[in-house]
């Protein structure tokens, strides 16, 4: 491992050509050191330099790039691939604040976080394709037409808030990328279990485990209490 007075040492350029090295070596299955990239992480999270967070950006926009197109929300999005990228990327940069970044000890737990934020992006969207109020936006005079003339806007917008509370939950207790395609693919996206698994041959090797998947989920789910608890609120 490279000693911290090295890299420390390092401008932000020289750090950032050095964790485009050390990436292609992992890629490449030859021996790599973490620690660059680490190293610009640290810089754009705990520091705040914005140049560090430009080369990172640049250095792992492909990579999220590829987590977005093969998650199960993104055919159905309406979004190009780019638009989920820079949501993924300012969800990192507000959600990981200096105070934080000391959870993550290493590189790849930084990256397991991006990749989580890259899914999380891709699920509020359909999320609020099906809902069409979201939590941080005044709902359009369009939308507040129509829910006028269904009945009390107050009413409305109180249920949304509560769907998307409860939607927020339920991706927080997703263990994996089954489970993800799972849950998005059969009530965000109305996929039957068939299409399931001809979309994502990679995760499921038949139909029956589609369903495996699914029940154990619903099983989970519905013995959550604060999920229990919530959804008793609004049904």
């Amino acid at each position: 491992m490279t000693a911290n007075a090295d890299l420390l040492g390092l401008s932000v350029v020289g750090l950032s050509r050095r964790c485009a090295q050390e990436t292609t070596a992992f890629f490449q299955r030859q021996p790599y050191d973490p620690a660059f990239c680490y190293e610009l992480f640290r810089r754009a999270l705990l520091e705040r330099n914005q140049r560090a967070y430009e080369c990172l950006y640049s250095q792992y926009q492909p990579l999220v790039a590829g987590w977005v197109e093969h998650h199960p929300g993104f055919p159905g999005a309406g979004e190009e691939v780019q638009y989920f990228v820079n949501r993924a990327f300012e969800k990192l940069w507000h959600a990981l604040t200096p105070e934080k970044f000391s959870r993550f000890a290493d590189l790849k737990a930084l990256l397991s976080y991006l990749k989580l934020c890259a899914h999380s992006v891709v699920i509020d969207h359909a999320r609020a394709r099906q809902h069409l109020l979201l939590l941080d936006e005044e709902p359009s005079d369009a939308v507040l037409g129509g829910y006028a003339a269904r009945g009390d806007v107050a009413e409305e917008t109180i249920e949304q808030t509560q769907q998307q509370e409860f939607w927020r939950l339920i991706n927080q207790r997703l263990v994996d990328e089954k489970e993800q395609a799972v849950v998005v693919g059969s009530f965000v996206l109305a996929m039957k279990p068939a299409e399931l698994q001809v979309r994502y041959p990679h995760l499921f090797s038949d139909v029956r485990e589609v369903y495996r998947t699914k029940q154990n989920v619903l099983d989970r789910l519905r013995r959550d209490p604060e999920l229990r608890a919530l959804r008793a609120d609004y049904v």
